[in-house]
């Protein structure tokens, strides 16, 4: 039998290239950051990175990641974290792990619940800050996930945080709410089931990402809080070129939940900030 040359060619080059994929070394990188916002006005920051990069097939870029952040901006927010991400260093297992120190100088509070209304005139020369507040945080926090079978994960959160809130110059909101400054510490442990059908994570254009967890928090006599997230990518078109991103979160809570648990929900290797934010249609009017 005739073998092609070019045949031959693409084998002599895909070898060293799987080998090298299968051994490819950590490498870092370093690079400032320079952004604005609304909030914050200018912002300095910088970041450290040292990455091993996964092979091609892999539904994520990177195998492991140690990221090192740390920021400053012109209102007073600061940030200082070291997140560890390892979705591929082991067959069958993931570690996400994060120690921050933040604060926010002029975090978005449109109030608690659906009953809470948002007036644009309230936020005025005399009350600049009605709808503000400073958020400072402290934690370390801790997933371990491992694949049950197929596309099935089963998760397990450990994190500790100490959260406080004070209110700025002038009327608010919050001081509705709240008659001072709020200090919040609070251990918790959390186990979930994940479902996730991603053809990849860094640029998703197909599949599912189903999360469903137990809370449970240290705060005051203790809480618990369950939440499920769903998310999903469809493809259509002659080429499969556009695609519809769809995303709901529901949550339940009981016992003496602190404020940020009310702000933010655990889901899977992060958070997502509840309705009624900075990230929702009130915080865009």
């Amino acid at each position: 039998m005739k073998r092609s040359p070019w045949l031959l060619l693409c084998i002599l080059v895909a070898s060293p290239l799987a080998a090298q994929t299968a051994d490819e070394p950590w490498r870092d990188s370093f690079y400032p950051i320079i952004s604005y916002s609304g909030n914050d006005g200018i912002a300095l920051a910088a970041r450290f990175a040292l990455n091993k990069r996964a092979p091609w097939e892999a539904p994520y870029f990177y195998a492991g990641r140690l990221i090192a952040d740390v920021g400053y901006s012109a209102s007073g927010s600061y940030l200082a974290s070291f997140r560890f991400h390892a979705p591929g260093l082991r067959r069958d297992w993931r570690l996400d792990a994060i120690a921050s120190a933040t604060q926010q100088s002029r975090f978005d509070f449109y109030g608690i619940g659906e009953d809470t209304r948002y007036h644009a005139d309230s936020a005025s020369t005399g009350q600049k800050y009605y709808y503000k507040v400073r958020r400072t945080q402290q934690q370390v926090r801790a997933q371990l996930s491992r694949r049950l079978v197929g596309h099935l994960w089963l998760t397990g959160t450990a994190q500790y945080k100490v959260t406080t809130f004070h209110d700025l110059p002038g009327p608010s909101l919050y001081t509705s709410f709240f008659a001072d400054g709020r200090h919040e510490t609070v251990a918790i442990g959390r186990a979930a089931l994940v479902f996730d059908t991603r053809e990849n994570e860094y640029d998703t254009h197909r599949g599912l990402l189903l999360d469903a967890g137990l809370l449970k928090g240290s705060f005051g006599n203790g809480y618990q809080q369950w939440v499920a997230e769903g998310r999903a990518w469809v493809p259509f078109g002659e080429w499969r070129s556009t695609w519809l991103s769809l995303r709901g979160v529901a949550a339940g809570s009981t016992g003496d939940v602190p404020l940020d648990a009310r702000l933010y929900l655990a889901v899977f290797e992060g958070q997502v900030r509840v309705l009624g934010g900075a990230e929702s249609h009130r915080g865009l009017l």
